[in-house]
């Protein structure tokens, strides 16, 4: 859900505000249902489905509340990396910059792997559109149970008029080692059903990981 925001920019900045408010629809709950298949470059991975399943509660204020579920890979029966995102923060905006800070919590569900029971986030996102077409995002991420220093993900959005281009760069900080970039393109095929082609890459190992291909339904 968070993703969504970085690189929401065009249905939200781009729409004419940088708050998603609860005064520009009847309903502020806003829910979705998405199944991703991912290909990985990787030979000795296989391939795999996930189910994603979320919604999030929007104030007039600017303040919301979102809840996400994740099953990992509906193609292993054994697979214990299911997990479910709590997140509470604030959106608002300065003139044409708009901002968005929060409290991000991850359960991992039957997880067996240890130090894998979650983790607690805090982030900080500032939100520009510079013309009717860009969006741009840059967002801080701390997670305060680790060590390790956090991260940093740089977004952006072009609306091509037959589809929206997508780049996301994470870049980790001190020793935080992640430098990895999402390449995308999605486009709505008929009213609240998008359809997505998303490549990755590993910047620190110089390999390409693999691509994804998403339908989301909107709701």
């Amino acid at each position: 859900m968070l993703k969504a925001k970085r690189l929401g920019i065009i249905g939200g900045v781009l729409a004419g505000s940088l708050v998603l408010a609860a005064s520009a629809s009847a309903l502020p709950l806003e829910s979705h249902v998405g199944i991703t298949y991912g290909i990985p470059d990787d030979s000795a991975e296989d391939n795999y489905f996930t189910l994603e399943v979320g919604a999030e509660y929007t104030h007039e204020t600017g303040a919301y509340a979102g809840v996400l579920l994740t099953t990992n890979n509906l193609l292993e029966s054994d697979d214990d990396s299911d997990n479910v995102e709590l997140s509470i923060g604030y959106a608002g905006e300065f003139g044409s910059i708009g901002y968005d800070l929060g409290f991000l919590k991850t359960y991992f569900l039957d997880s067996d792997i240890e130090d894998e029971e979650g983790s607690d986030e805090i982030y900080l996102g500032i939100l520009f559109a510079p013309t009717d077409e860009l969006g741009l995002s840059a967002y801080y991420f701390h997670d305060l149970d680790s060590d390790v220093d956090g991260y940093v993900e740089l977004g952006a959005e072009y609306d091509l008029g037959f589809a929206v281009a997508s780049y996301l760069y994470t870049h980790g900080l001190s020793d935080n080692k992640t430098q990895e970039s999402e390449i995308g393109i999605s486009k709505e095929i008929i009213d609240s059903h998008e359809l997505g082609l998303t490549f990755f890459y590993d910047h620190d190992e110089s390999e390409f990981l693999g691509v994804e291909l998403t339908w989301t339904y909107s709701f």
